[in-house]
């Protein structure tokens, strides 16, 4: 059974090292267990107890977890309702009669905390590790094949100088011109690349930052080991051939070369250099110069074409590889369950809560979010709900009484996971900021989510009076 499956895996991640230390909790201070940790896990219908499932076939675990959904009143880990986070939890849910019959995958979030030194950040990357642990790495099988490259290139372009110097030159003679010729070439290619990662290193996407980094110290200490150790091999060549020793088989001499031919170490013409003659050649005739304009004139077209096509999307898929855990994860996260993204829209700053004004500001700012064609027609507000529940039971939520009434409201259990959308000062006299929530449509385009950020950025400064700013997670990384 699927739940028992969840069960496992929920022991295994509770048995980890450090966790109620990393986890996130709702108070901001550190959980002294598991039990304060936040999460968003389906298995809490069950109160975390498989023992709840013994004796129970599926349609009394089909009306329990109806049951808890249709609880208005039950918060979860996370400080939201069951019925909240349902979605996030079972993938492709289908019901009938009001009812949940079943669904097509499950997902549980644990959540830690962002680290506040680099302390942390070395202990919530070793439990990580420990977490996903058959995660491999998604870049190292690249690089390695991305380095030799680029320090073969350069032992080409040296060895092929060493090719090309007259026989009768002393040993280091010839290394001082095969430096002094091809020295300049190598540092440059070297450096050209070197520059190409060092800038990419200011990416904020850390998996292609630390790809890079690892990438310019490779490319360096490359470049290092062939103007050095690679050099001082060629030294020894260099002998190797003045005293007539074969390459393979240096302890063989070589025959002395017959009357009137070459000796074996003469520098022999370059093929590269012939083909190149005749290529320059061709080149130089009039039916091929109105070619080659034709062709770069045929690229100029294809590369304006090609930047108008270009798709700023990013699929993080593509970082990892095909059998790896990371790419199975977001594959089904992406088929069965909502990506859509939670996004606040804070108030800070003295505001006078007490004004009928004000109250009216921050119920508009549900309509900014409706208004906006990136986000849901869904969104969770306070103040909706707490001028609804006034009006009901016929309160007066403005003027003195305000905060008194605030304090009521967010006692009543169907409405105190509303305690996490307004923040009190210490001494509870007044409210020191608050946020209303709403919800962007489902989509995992990176595209997507900037201009989501940007016109909501836009409608906030155009539609309310209050000086209110969005933000979410991912908005940082635009």
């Amino acid at each position: 059974m699927c739940l028992k499956q969840a069960f496992r895996a929920h022991d295994a991640v509770m048995e980890l090292k450090s966790f109620s230390d990393l986890c996130v909790t709702l108070s901001g201070n550190k959980s002294r267990s598991t039990n304060g940790c936040a999460m968003i896990n389906p298995l809490e219908f069950l109160q975390f107890n498989e023992s709840n499932l013994n004796g129970k076939d599926l349609h009394d675990v089909q009306r329990e977890l109806s049951k808890s959904y249709n609880d208005t009143s039950l918060l979860m880990r996370n400080g939201r309702p069951f019925w909240l986070n349902f979605n996030r939890m079972f993938g492709k849910a289908t019901r009938k009669h009001g009812s949940i019959t079943d669904a097509k995958a499950l997902q549980m979030i644990y959540l830690l905390r962002d680290p506040r030194d680099d302390d942390e950040s070395d202990k919530i990357l070793k439990w990580e590790k420990a977490f996903i642990d058959k995660l491999g790495s998604l870049f190292g099988g690249v690089l390695p094949f991305l380095v030799l490259g680029i320090g073969i290139d350069d032992m080409f372009i040296m060895v092929d100088e060493l090719d090309r110097q007259p026989r009768d030159l002393s040993t280091t003679g010839k290394i001082k011109a095969v430096m002094k010729h091809s020295g300049a070439t190598v540092t440059m290619t070297t450096m050209t690349d070197l520059v190409a990662f060092a800038v990419s290193t200011s990416t904020s996407f850390p998996a292609i930052r630390y790809f890079c980094v690892y990438a310019a110290l490779t490319v360096t200490l490359s470049f290092l080991m062939v103007v050095t150790f690679f050099v001082a091999l060629m030294t020894y060549d260099v002998r190797r051939i003045k005293s007539g020793r074969r390459d393979f088989l240096p302890f063989c001499l070589a025959p002395r070369p017959k009357e009137g031919k070459p000796a074996w170490d003469e520098p022999l013409p370059q093929t590269s250099n012939k083909v190149m003659k005749y290529w320059g050649t061709l080149l130089t005739l009039p039916i091929t110069k109105v070619l080659v304009i034709l062709f770069s004139l045929s690229l100029l077209g294809a590369g304006i074409y090609g930047v108008t096509q270009v798709d700023e999307s990013f699929d993080r898929r593509v970082l990892a590889r095909d059998d790896s855990y990371l790419r199975q994860f977001l594959t089904a996260q992406g088929k069965y369950f909502e990506l859509s993204i939670g996004v606040s829209i804070v108030q800070t700053g003295e505001v006078d809560y007490q004004l009928r004004s004000t109250q009216s500001d921050i119920k508009e700012l549900t309509n900014v979010f409706k208004e906006n064609e990136y986000y849901k027609n869904q969104s969770l507000s306070w103040m909706d709900a707490f001028s609804q529940y006034a009006k009901k039971s016929k309160r007066n939520i403005t003027g003195p009484g305000f905060l008194r009434e605030l304090k009521t409201f967010l006692r009543i259990p169907e409405f105190s996971y509303f305690t996490q959308d307004v923040k009190l000062s210490e001494d509870e006299t007044k409210i020191e900021a608050s946020r209303v929530v709403g919800y962007m449509k489902d989509s995992g385009s990176s595209t997507f989510q900037k201009n989501a950020m940007l016109t909501l950025r836009e409608d906030i400064s155009k539609k309310s009076k209050l000086n209110a700013f969005p933000i979410t997670r991912s908005f940082i990384f635009f």
